[in-house]
């Protein structure tokens, strides 16, 4: 089936770029034409930055805590009906010279989800929509590391086959009790 919603999944058309050093915004560029940009930065400092693309402009936050808990919100699906959110972050970026490129990584921030119905083993049945419940519509982009810190921790504690089949089941259980209270 088809969805009614049918992003361009590869271009960047507009971008936030937001520079904290020392836990302060030092610089903010805005960019709607989805180019490249020049931000000259002091050789040798440090700096972390946060990029948010096709979302159009968003104002800056002043501390990089602020930052941290910065929520994109979608509030219809036609929010996302041309484009795809993404958001990006990399830490202690310096540059030694004149010129010198910095990549991010981005990230999208919302899934998107395929169906498939196979309607030869089921006659008759005549599927007219699909919903997917429980879906997030808000997202914290930069807020993160919870599933990564538990991969790190169970990377060096579940060293066993039976190590490794009790830490996914008391995980099942802990999603089964979250997603029972969710309801």
């Amino acid at each position: 089936s088809r969805s009614i919603i049918a992003p361009d999944e590869t271009n960047i058309y507009d971008f936030n770029v937001y520079l904290y050093s020392g836990g302060v915004l030092v610089n903010h560029v805005f960019s709607d034409s989805g180019e490249a940009v020049t931000i000259d930065l002091n050789a040798q400092t440090y700096y972390n930055v946060y990029v948010l693309a096709n979302i159009g402009q968003v104002e800056p936050c002043v501390t990089e805590e602020e930052m941290a808990e910065y929520v994109y919100s979608v509030s219809e699906l036609y929010d996302i009906e041309e484009v795809l959110p993404y958001a990006g972050v990399s830490r202690n970026v310096s540059v030694s010279r004149s010129g010198e490129r910095v990549c991010i990584l981005m990230q999208r921030l919302v899934s998107k989800i395929f169906f498939s119905v196979d309607k030869s083993a089921l006659e008759g049945l005549d599927i007219r929509s699909v919903r997917l419940c429980q879906s997030a519509l808000c997202v914290r982009p930069f807020k993160a590391g919870g599933s990564a810190a538990y991969g790190r921790w169970a990377t060096k504690a579940i060293k066993t086959r039976k190590g490794a089949l009790l830490s996914t089941f008391l995980l099942g259980v802990l999603v089964f009790v979250d997603d029972y209270f969710n309801c």
